[in-house]
């Protein structure tokens, strides 16, 4: 499927639907997309069942779903694509079977010529399934004729706060893949990629628990080392009518980290909102006064993420809600486009 994400050139949705796990969920896009496809004839096979709107017209995820006639699609396309697997489902959802997760990395297998990303909130699963030395001789991610992993396949995941990437991340680098990547998006609190304390260590069992990771270095300040290093952060705001506002420190302390460690950079989107000055916040409170929309469109926010619609507490910035478009994917001046380089 075509797709305006702006990293990919195609999407491949062998899975449809996902649960909400955490907070960067409340406002998802595909939920959304999928509850809108599910009532379009010509898409409603694929995701009738997987999402709906209820009766105030809010979307809701109802089940998750395998395409097994999918999985041939990316054989079909010749030119080489960048593609993101399942960006409107969660391919390690406990419902999908290990079998078909085996059926997928198979494919990517016998097309070399793409990049798939793998992107998943599930992070423990993902680390459970590929690993699991009793389901196979080696993980599903690997190469048979290498033995390593699979050149084309990234591994990623979603953080949208320090909490986030404290419960995820190790699972991530644990994993041998050959592109560890991190989608911080939507970006709804700052996050120190550079000091993660791993509260799930000990669930795996390679690591101990209370210590602090580097992701971006691949340096555990703890009783063991780990190797494994993050290659890419894609960073960026909320969008949607109901977007939540991205502080730009956190965008700028994000790439400011990468910068110093080498990492590739990848600023996707401010979202909804921009920083504004006093002038331009005077207007929109103006506007949203004769307009009553139902929250406001401008206020006040602070580095801890706090919104204040009409006061001005100390170290907290204008913003105002302009839309996606205007607020464009520039960040101090430039694109941030860095993708690691591939093998292929």
């Amino acid at each position: 499927m075509p797709t305006g994400i702006e990293y990919l050139d195609e999407t491949w949705n062998v899975v449809t639907g996902c649960t909400e796990v955490s907070e960067g969920c409340r406002n998802c896009w595909a939920r959304n997309r999928a509850a809108s496809l599910a009532v379009n004839p010509k898409t409603r096979d694929r995701y009738e069942g997987v999402a709906e709107f209820d009766a105030k017209r809010r979307p809701r995820w109802l089940s998750v779903k395998c395409h097994p006639d999918r999985l041939d699609d990316p054989s079909h396309w010749r030119k080489p694509r960048i593609i993101g697997v399942s960006f409107m489902g969660e391919m390690f959802h406990p419902e999908v079977p290990e079998a078909f997760i085996a059926d997928v990395f198979d494919i990517v297998e016998a097309c070399p010529q793409h990049q798939f990303l793998f992107l998943t909130k599930q992070a423990g699963r993902m680390h459970r399934v590929l690993m699991n030395p009793r389901a196979q001789t080696m993980p599903l991610h690997f190469s048979e004729k290498t033995g390593e992993p699979l050149p084309n396949a990234w591994l990623g995941v979603t953080v949208e706060n320090q909490k986030a990437a404290e419960e995820r991340m190790l699972f991530l680098l644990d994993t041998p893949a050959a592109v560890h990547w991190v989608s911080y998006e939507p970006a709804l609190g700052p996050v120190d990629f550079t000091s993660i304390s791993i509260i799930e260590a000990d669930s795996i069992g390679s690591m101990s628990p209370a210590v602090s990771l580097d992701a971006l270095r691949g340096h555990v300040r703890g009783p063991d080392d780990m190797i494994a290093k993050l290659d890419l952060v894609i960073a960026g705001g909320e969008s949607g009518h109901y977007a939540r506002p991205m502080h730009p420190r956190w965008a700028r302390d994000s790439r400011d980290q990468c910068q110093a460690a080498g990492t590739c950079f990848y600023f996707k989107q401010h979202g909804e909102w921009i920083e504004v000055d006093d002038s331009a916040h005077g207007r929109a409170w103006n506007r949203y006064l004769r307009s009553g929309p139902e929250f406001p469109n401008t206020g006040y926010f602070d580095d801890a993420g706090r919104f204040w619609a009409l006061r001005s507490p100390r170290d907290a910035i204008r913003m105002l809600k302009v839309g996606k478009k205007q607020a464009s994917r520039m960040l101090d001046g430039r694109i941030w486009d860095q993708l690691p380089e591939v093998a292929g």
